[in-house]
């Protein structure tokens, strides 16, 4: 009977009045990190405001080796020498470059103004040509390369140098790259740049990602995901600014020289890996990062010591228990759908944007509506996500994204040059958004704790880094006359892919 009472008095004790104290009771059943310090706070708001700001950078340094200026504004005799340096790096700006000056009354030294996508076939203009177009292929090849060597090296480098170290000196590297571009003097230095630029940008943007993953409690780690991905959209309207508002190459690349500025800054208050010092047996270390991430966050270490020692026979618990339910079979098999779904996602998404170097007028203000389509795929999501699987959502939005694209097709089959209307233009794009952020975000919010999870992420990044390179092929067209038969051959493959593994049951695959 009074051991009752004394564990109805230690009851009572255990519930606090005090609403501002959030936590300042020891939960001996806490085992996992974000338990500990607090799963969602303002420890949590610092890191995501970081990713927010390298998922604007990483986008803005992506799309700016896609051409987005309509015009071209040359002296008339720089144009004689295609492979002068201002021809070579200006020309990978605005994706074309004039093989001939004599159209109409202009003078040699004179300042001419062209529509830069009438130099097209389709467009029954032979004066001008796209002689540098091959440039622009190399710089998006070269940038997502780098992209797949940092997903590769991140997470080594963060473990070998720390990740506020490796985001910080990316920074300065950063800045340093941009700017040397803009003043570069060949085309082959032009192009070593562009894949630092990738490197260094890719590595602050996987940092960013992997010291808000560590700290996230599952519940809200897709509201951060998605939210801090709306940066993403954002740079979507920032990257027309600047091309509008630069009239060469070199005010361009000090424009994104500075905007990574503020990234610098931010760089240094991502915290250093919980995880990683405590793999590496620095006790003292992570016990100091735990104390400072539970503080703010508002709970209570007083049980500090107990769960560090838990914390470094954790991975070992987790490889004991983990359980290989699959055959090699199935395991292959969720290997190869995985693959094919980041393939899907990112062909389809940067082929729809790619429709956009067709058009003649406006090429910024259909940029922008992309990121439009970004940003309203994102905020969906985030309610979607909360009644639909991954994957059932994924499978209808790429059939939709499909259905679309075939829509386009009918809209165009009859006319012989190069159309789209904005509204088919934002509702595929739209889909193909909202298909490409679902894989993006599950493939980089997933935490790498077992040897299953880690080899996910990989295989879905890296088939995400192939989907894009080959939607790079497709600027090859550019060479010739659209066809619209192009878009039954983008819709067919994928509207086949999104409703098999729509029809495939959750317990034989999931993402």
């Amino acid at each position: 009977m009074l051991s009752s009472i004394d564990e109805a008095v230690e009851d009572n004790l255990e519930r606090p009045d005090n609403a501002v104290q959030r936590l300042t009771i020891v939960d001996s059943k806490k085992r996992t990190l974000p338990e500990f310090i607090g799963g969602h706070g303002p420890f949590q708001y610092r890191q995501w405001l970081v990713y927010f700001a390298a998922s604007i950078c990483s986008s803005l340094y992506l799309f700016s080796t896609f051409p987005l200026s309509s015009q071209v504004y040359c002296v008339c005799n720089n144009f004689s020498n295609i492979s002068s340096p201002e021809m070579s790096l200006f020309s990978s700006v605005i994706n074309c470059a004039f093989s001939k000056c004599q159209i109409g009354a202009v003078l040699p030294g004179e300042v001419t103004n062209f529509s830069c996508y009438y130099l097209f076939r389709n467009a029954d203009q032979d004066d001008v040509m796209c002689a540098n177009m091959r440039v622009v292929i190399y710089a998006k090849y070269i940038y997502l390369l780098g992209m797949l060597f940092s997903g590769l090296t991140a997470h080594l480098l963060s473990f070998k140098f720390g990740r506020r170290t490796v985001a910080v000196v990316s920074g300065f590297l950063l800045l340093g790259f941009s700017v040397a571009t803009g003043v570069s003097s060949s085309l082959v230095n032009f192009l070593i740049l562009r894949l630092f630029i990738s490197i260094t940008t890719t590595n602050i943007y996987l940092v960013s990602i992997l010291s808000l993953v560590e700290c996230l409690g599952e519940e809200y780690r897709l509201m951060y995901a998605l939210s801090g991905h709306l940066g993403w959209g954002a740079s979507h309207f920032i990257l027309p600014l600047v091309t509008w508002m630069t009239n060469d190459w070199l005010q361009y690349s000090e424009v994104l020289s500075c905007i990574s500025i503020p990234l610098i800054v931010l760089s240094f208050f991502i915290p250093e890996s919980i995880e990683i010092t405590v793999a590496k047996g620095l006790r003292a270390k992570s016990q100091k990062l735990i104390r400072i991430a539970a503080w703010r966050n508002g709970y209570s270490t007083d049980d500090l010591e107990e769960f560090t020692h838990a914390l470094c026979h954790r991975k070992d618990q987790e490889e004991i228990k983990e359980v290989r339910k699959t055959a090699n079979i199935k395991r292959a098999f969720e290997l190869t759908l995985l693959f094919l779904v980041g393939f899907s996602a990112s062909f389809i998404y940067f082929t729809c944007i790619g429709l956009s170097d067709w058009i003649n007028r406006d090429r910024g203000g259909f940029f922008a509506l992309a990121g439009t389509t970004e940003i309203a795929a994102a905020i969906l999501c985030l309610f979607f996500v909360c009644v639909l699987s991954n994957k059932t959502l994924w499978s209808v939005t790429t059939v939709m994204t499909s259905v679309f694209l075939l829509v386009l097709y009918a809209k165009t089959s009859h006319i012989e040059y190069f159309h789209i209307s904005r509204g088919a233009f934002v509702v595929t794009m739209f889909f193909a958004s909202a298909s490409f952020t679902i894989v993006l975000m599950r493939t980089l919010f997933q935490p790498l704790i077992s040897a299953n999870s880690k080899w996910n992420t990989f295989i879905s990044g890296f088939a995400m880094c192939c989907g894009a390179l080959v939607a790079s092929l497709t600027d090859l067209q550019k060479f010739d006359a659209w066809n619209p038969k192009f878009y039954v051959v983008y819709a067919i493959p994928n509207l086949t892919l999104g409703a098999t593994i729509g029809i495939i049951p959750e317990r034989y695959f999931k993402f």
